[in-house]
């Protein structure tokens, strides 16, 4: 029984992390479908919702309509959820026809702003935007160019994180997402993505379908029902760059990821046919790149177990579990030393070992707050 727990689980940690990245490229080489991308550029409505933004409010509404893009076909439609500050009062200085503010007065959570401001959204072509991060001046231009392609519904674009004096959960945050782009370019290659970056993405309106209003993942919940029900592709446009820091304060960076990991267990609950692979047409890709990604944690601990016992029986079995020893030691001696942090092989202890325990952490916190969908 302690082989085949230690095989199992072994075989499944290797997949979810090298297995399938490297099933991606493979794939991608012989089975890519290109995007028939061509020069689009119609009317747009932005959908953006935000809570207590005041300070930064002015200087995304500045940035979107600098946009290398003709301003007369860009609506804004700015949600603010129960804000206390005076986001509302910055967004109506603009004075403008084309930038809508809707001030709600009870705070319900994003996705509900969503849902209520896409009914109002004037235009076929939606941009999901987050007030924080600044559009690169050719980001819509290049989301657009996409929907050239008939087969199109979504596009993702590219956050990237712009570093100043990097520290060491800032570097880590930065290795995990070089990583999560490898994979998410690679599966947009040979079909579409499942989720897309809540910053910077496009969707038709035809297209879209209200989520409830607790949830927490918009980015996946949206682009997933679309995908499932009219079988429209969702690519990803890496010429179409949203700008952020990557974060330096560990508790907002654990509280971030811990509310993104619990709402991949709601999305479950949500959508279970996301879970069936004759329902949802990338089940692959979601299980390997979503669903695996959840269930890790467990099979560490399990391949740990297993080792551990099997260790005195066997010198491979005693190597593999110093390994892991040594793998974790690495870990926790670069939570203390800011030079191991930022090497290489600090950077990729730290990256796998605290989104593994923010995966645990967010199965809890979806488990004792419902009120997770919450701004915090």
């Amino acid at each position: 029984m302690l082989l085949f727990i230690f095989w199992a689980s072994a075989a499944i940690i290797v997949f979810t992390y090298l297995g399938y990245p490297a099933t991606l490229m493979v794939l991608s080489k012989i089975r890519a479908q290109p995007v028939k991308k061509a020069s689009f550029s119609p009317s747009v409505s932005f959908i953006i919702a935000g809570y207590n933004e005041a300070s930064r409010i002015g200087d995304k509404i500045n940035n979107l309509l600098e946009l290398d893009y003709d301003p007369k076909k860009i609506e804004l439609i700015i949600a603010s959820d129960g804000s206390s500050d005076d986001m509302v009062e910055k967004i109506r200085e603009f004075g403008q026809p084309n930038i809508k503010v809707l001030p709600f007065d009870e705070r319900r959570g994003k996705a509900a702003c969503l849902n209520d401001a896409v009914a109002t959204a004037s235009h076929e072509y939606l941009v999901f935007a987050d007030v924080r991060q600044i559009f690169d001046s050719r980001a819509l231009s290049a989301l657009m160019e996409n929907f050239s392609d008939e087969n199109v519904g979504a596009v993702s674009g590219e956050l990237v994180f712009v570093e100043e004096n990097e520290s060491s959960t800032a570097a880590s945050v930065d290795a995990y997402w070089r990583y999560e782009k490898f994979i998410r370019a690679s599966e947009a290659k040979i079909g579409s993505v499942p989720g897309v970056t809540g910053a910077i993405y496009a969707l038709k309106k035809s297209l879209f379908a209200p989520i409830p209003p607790g949830t927490i993942l918009d980015d996946v919940l949206i682009p997933m029902q679309m995908l499932m029900k009219h079988r429209k592709r969702v690519v990803f446009e890496s010429e179409a760059l949203a700008y952020d820091k990557p974060s330096t304060d560990v508790k907002k960076e654990e509280a971030r990821k811990k509310r993104t990991l619990a709402g991949n267990y709601q999305l479950i609950a949500l959508l279970p046919s996301v879970l069936n692979p004759f329902v949802n047409p990338i089940f692959f890709q979601f299980f390997s790149h979503k669903v695996l990604r959840l269930l890790a944690p467990a099979f560490l601990i399990l391949l740990f177990v297993a080792s551990f016992f099997l260790a005195p029986k066997n010198p491979f079995y005693f190597m593999i579990f110093m390994a892991q020893v040594a793998f974790y030691g690495l870990f926790l001696m670069s939570l203390k030393v800011e030079a191991l942090a930022n090497s290489f092989p600090g950077k990729i202890a730290r990256s796998f070992c605290i989104m593994n325990w923010f995966a645990v952490l967010g199965f809890w916190q979806y488990v004792k707050d419902r009120d997770t969908h919450l701004w915090k």
